[in-house]
């Protein structure tokens, strides 16, 4: 129970220190590579229900983020709807088209149902490129207008700063992990993992695979729907590089380095992979070479992830203390 509290006191200081973030970073590149950061928590977050809880390997997110950040876009730019209306409309398109691919893919079974995914990706990449009218095209659309949140009579707030921007998506992040928690310890969620560990099994004792599989796949896709929206209005473009193979190589790699079938891991990913880089900025030439020495390392030695790695140090340390507390205690 102490152990509980401590961690729920954990919890709380880092909300806090969340939100008090732009307090301390003035300078206005260092709130990007926050707001950058929050983007692929978002992102790689919901990846990871799929990666990570039913142990399919999607290649696809990019896709629905394209799709998120193209209806956000449009929506906006054409129909003049105000962003929460945007947001929720990038969500359930995102979700629907999860809907729509998952209910074929996920029928295939290793290599084919991966291929299938990176399949629907770069068609989604090659219809933005071509579809000049609507998309504009491999220049994208720019001049997105940025995001107000409008209630009549309460609220009408337009998000213009970087501390604007950067509590909007820190606001996005947290519900999403909260989304993510309560669905991950619940019945659903031990759906998932039942199905990750042995799908055979888990069907055999009634658990409807296909239909969890497809839940989460959807729920995945409607997570990048909700930072392509965010994305597009924060840099007030869309292109069809949304959709590019690099995307998906950096969730991947996020999920990778963190440790994938946990909350706390894509977190930990996210934050890596989006400010390493530019911790490595004073070795420009060898920064991307130091960067990919580094991956190699964790990948051969931490195979599963940074975040299995610091567990059994976190529990050899309380260890350590309950039996230094009960040491003192006898002797008093």
């Amino acid at each position: 129970m102490d152990c509980l509290k401590r961690l729920k006191l954990v919890h709380w200081v880092v909300i806090l220190l969340a939100f008090a973030a732009p307090l301390f970073v003035k300078s206005g590149y260092l709130m990007h590579i926050l707001i950058d950061t929050g983007f692929f928590i978002i992102l790689v977050t919901g990846l990871n229900i799929v990666i990570g809880y039913t142990g399919a390997l999607s290649l696809g997110q990019q896709a629905f983020l394209g799709i998120g950040g193209y209806t956000s876009a449009l929506l906006m730019k054409n129909y003049h709807l105000s962003y929460l209306s945007c947001l929720t409309a990038a969500a359930l398109l995102a979700g629907i088209a999860g809907l729509l691919i998952g209910a074929v893919c996920l029928r295939l079974r290793s290599h084919y149902f991966v291929i299938v995914t990176l399949a629907f990706a770069l068609i989604m990449e090659l219809v933005c490129i071509n579809w000049v009218d609507l998309t504009g095209g491999p220049m994208g659309m720019p001049g997105i207008p940025s995001p107000t949140l409008y209630i009549p009579g309460l609220v009408n707030f337009t998000f213009q700063t970087k501390t604007h921007y950067y509590y909007l998506v820190l606001v996005m992040v947290f519900i999403g992990l909260y989304v993510t928690y309560r669905l991950i310890h619940s019945r659903i969620g031990r759906a998932f993992i039942a199905i990750r560990e042995n799908e055979e099994l888990a069907k055999s004792m009634g658990v409807n695979t296909f239909g969890y599989s497809l839940f989460a796949f959807v729920i995945s896709s409607m997570y990048a729907g909700v930072a392509g929206s965010f994305q597009a209005h924060y840099l007030n473009l869309v292109t069809p590089d949304m959709f590019g193979f690099y995307s998906m190589i950096t969730m991947l790699l996020m999920i990778a380095i963190g440790g994938k079938g946990t909350i706390s891991g894509p977190i930990l990913g996210a934050i890596i992979i989006s400010m390493l880089p530019e911790f490595l900025r004073m070795a420009e030439m060898y920064r991307l070479s130091i960067f990919g020495f580094l991956l190699v390392i964790v990948t051969l030695y931490i195979p599963d992830g940074i975040i299995y790695k610091m567990m059994p140090i976190s529990n050899a340390l309380e260890s350590w203390k309950v039996r230094l507390w009960r040491t003192l205690s006898s002797n008093s």
